[in-house]
């Protein structure tokens, strides 16, 4: 248990580290500045939802809600999604935190049942990443990319095992089954992201300059309320924010990510 407390520490501090490190890229890639990009500025492409940009740190919050009009009908939902971006002439390139309890200077958190990553201390070759996966997800179905000199390129999955017993590890209240995983190629750049081909929408993604261990379980249900934006990329006017296809690896089509964000 002490150990798994010590992770939780790491795991905060390197959170935000990693948001440290793609903010000075960000800084770096900067070309085109006006006005907004000494403040917080707000935008939305619908009545549910708000994404906020904050230049002073180059970090991102964006919350979309939808909530049942009258009795009867859908239940309401409760999205959220934080990170960074970087800046490069007239876009914006987003680059998500896995969901936790991280504070940002938009005030707001994220609270989740599950760490996102349990390390497994197992011993793999220095070419891959193993992840194992909780039993709601559906690893045959996943793709691997890597992000890469600002795009992505596929990355090799070697293995995918869906229905074995590979023991258990210690939580944070319950011990963890070891049933399903990926063995994929590990990315030059470090840079990750693993998107489920059958609901695009779902994407994760693992950022090994701030991941110290090469083999972990990965609770998606983390995400359940949750997006992640990496790599989605924007052009950015001076009233104006539309997601474009670069990067989009088909994520987010047909949603109020698709549609014209409007500076409020």
């Amino acid at each position: 248990m002490l150990a798994l407390e010590n992770y939780k520490i790491l795991l905060f501090v390197l959170t935000l580290q990693c948001c440290g490190d793609h903010v000075q890229k960000a800084v770096d890639s900067t070309i085109h500045l006006t006005d907004d990009d000494n403040g917080i500025v707000k935008y939305k492409s619908d009545s549910a939802n708000e994404l906020v940009l904050n230049f002073h740190d180059h970090s991102y919050f964006y919350k979309e809600t939808n909530l049942p009009l009258k009795a009867g009908e859908d239940v309401g939902y409760e999205h959220q999604s934080r990170g960074t971006f970087a800046i490069r002439n007239d876009t914006l390139t987003f680059f998500s935190s896995m969901p936790s309890q991280v504070d940002v200077t938009t005030d707001w958190s994220t609270n989740t049942e599950f760490l996102p990553l349990y390390q497994t201390h197992e011993e793999i070759d220095a070419n891959s990443v193993k992840i194992y996966f909780d039993n709601i997800a559906e690893p045959q179905y996943y793709q691997a990319f890597e992000f890469k000199n600002g795009g992505f390129e596929k990355l090799r999955v070697k293995n995918c095992v869906i229905d074995g017993d590979f023991g258990w590890i210690e939580g944070t209240k319950d011990k963890i089954p070891l049933h399903q995983y990926l063995l994929i190629e590990k990315p030059q750049s470090n840079k990750l992201l693993i998107i489920d081909s059958l609901q695009a929408q779902k994407s994760y993604f693992f950022d090994f300059d701030h991941i110290p261990f090469r083999s972990f379980h990965f609770y998606t249900r983390a995400y359940w309320s949750y997006y992640d934006f990496t790599g989605l990329t924007f052009v950015r006017t001076d009233k104006k924010l539309k997601l474009i296809d670069k990067n989009r690896l088909g994520r987010y089509q047909h949603s109020a990510m698709d549609l014209i964000f409007l500076k409020k």
